[in-house]
């Protein structure tokens, strides 16, 4: 992770950290797929 990354993490909590987790997860895997059917 970059420093900016970083700095951003510092201000969620471990719970909100984990949404973004899984929502950023989610987007990855649908823009992985979207290139794929190309």
């Amino acid at each position: 992770m970059n420093a900016r990354m970083l700095q951003l993490a510092a201000n969620y909590s471990d719970d909100e950290c984990q949404l973004i987790n899984d929502f950023l997860g989610q987007a990855i895997d649908v823009l992985d797929h979207e290139l794929q059917t190309d």
